[in-house]
């Protein structure tokens, strides 16, 4: 066998462990009776994350004849992929019908990402720990442990389409929690504010505002005063 790195251009010399220019072939271990497959182990130090590499396999039989296989091209990727979450904003107060989806990007080092799943769940109240499934668009209990939901990838956006997001209750606050998978099967485990695990509030009720004073007819320039209030969550940022 002939392992190559496409990005260093060179051949893995098993025997003493290194690089090289010239052509090396490694002999394997036959398996089965009769033969029929090979394994051979690859010092760690071979691999370089990111690198491209590319192996050939040559057999001869106990006549004499030698045939090659072509070549194999592969990409060493033991980084895991980072997802992001562009909506929704973490801490954020959402009005009435927003966010209408849930969406953001991915990215990895080299072997791409081939999956994004996202958790939506209820955080605080008498729901609180109730999970949101995209497969039957319910929400589960928390009993049921953690559910996560496939999203629609384009490119390095993914997205949960409207379609699929769940009517979202005034007062209550979700937390949305992203999960990348690249090609070579690393999943991302670390996950953080504000990039991907987020929280946000859905608020519908309208602030109240009442002028106090004046109040009546006054002779000397008034300094205006007055209450303001919104139900909770919610709070008021301007009059």
């Amino acid at each position: 066998v002939s392992i190559y790195d496409v990005d260093i251009s060179s051949y893995w010399n098993v025997s003493e462990s290194r690089w090289q220019n010239a052509v090396y072939l490694a002999t394997t271990s036959l398996t089965g009776t009769p033969v029929d497959g090979w394994t051979m182990s690859i010092q760690q130090s071979a691999w370089t994350n990111g690198h491209q590499y590319k192996s050939s396999a040559t057999a001869r039989d106990v006549a004499g004849n030698v045939k090659s296989s072509g070549w194999n091209y592969y990409i060493y990727d033991d980084e895991e992929p980072e997802s992001y979450i562009g909506v929704p904003v973490d801490g954020t107060y959402y009005p009435e019908g927003q966010p209408s989806e849930i969406s953001g990007t991915s990215s990895d080092n080299r072997s791409g990402t081939v999956k994004v799943d996202v958790r939506l769940m209820k955080v605080e109240g008498i729901d609180n720990g109730k999970h949101w499934s995209t497969a039957d668009l319910t929400w589960h209990d928390a009993v049921e442990g953690i559910i996560w939901s496939t999203t629609v990838i384009t490119g390095n956006a993914w997205e949960i389409p409207s379609a699929n997001t769940p009517t979202w209750t005034n007062g209550q606050k979700y937390l949305v929690v992203s999960r990348s998978e690249d090609a070579a099967g690393n999943i991302e485990t670390g996950f953080a504010a504000p990039k991907s695990s987020n929280t946000f509030t859905y608020d519908t009720s309208k602030p109240e505002s009442d002028i106090t004073y004046p109040d009546a007819d006054t002779n000397s320039a008034p300094t205006l005063q007055g209450t303001c209030s919104d139900a909770a969550p919610g709070e008021v940022t301007y009059v």
